[in-house]
């Protein structure tokens, strides 16, 4: 019943990222209002939908075909606007990233760099 036809798949997708936006909407739009519980039920509602779409769709080939991808993007999406916001923001990426550079530029020139 929840298995996507190949030649139906580029829309199913389209929808599925629309109700991703939809529940990010909501969120938004309804966090005092609405208890956790609420935001929680439609949240994991809609992961179970479209991880169910996701996963049931028929494969053709070694390769998924883009809607394929489209959905388990939109199911980690879904997946991720459950969870709490990260406890760290945009600066520990980018200090992660020097550190990364640093060491990459350390295993190539083979000396210390510093950060």
């Amino acid at each position: 019943m929840l298995r996507p036809l190949p030649h139906r798949g580029d829309v199913v997708a389209a929808g599925a990222v629309a109700l991703a936006a939809l529940v990010a909407l909501l969120q938004v739009r309804f966090d005092d209002a609405w208890g956790k519980g609420i935001h929680f039920a439609y949240s994991a509602a809609a992961l179970a939908f479209v991880a169910t779409l996701a996963l049931r769709a028929p494969r053709e080939g070694d390769a998924p075909r883009a809607y394929q991808s489209a959905l388990l993007a939109a199911t980690f999406a879904l997946a991720v606007l459950g969870i709490k916001p990260l406890p760290y923001g945009i600066e520990d990426a980018i200090q992660n990233m020097r550190i990364l550079d640093a060491i990459f530029e350390s295993a190539s020139s083979n000396a210390w760099v510093s950060v």
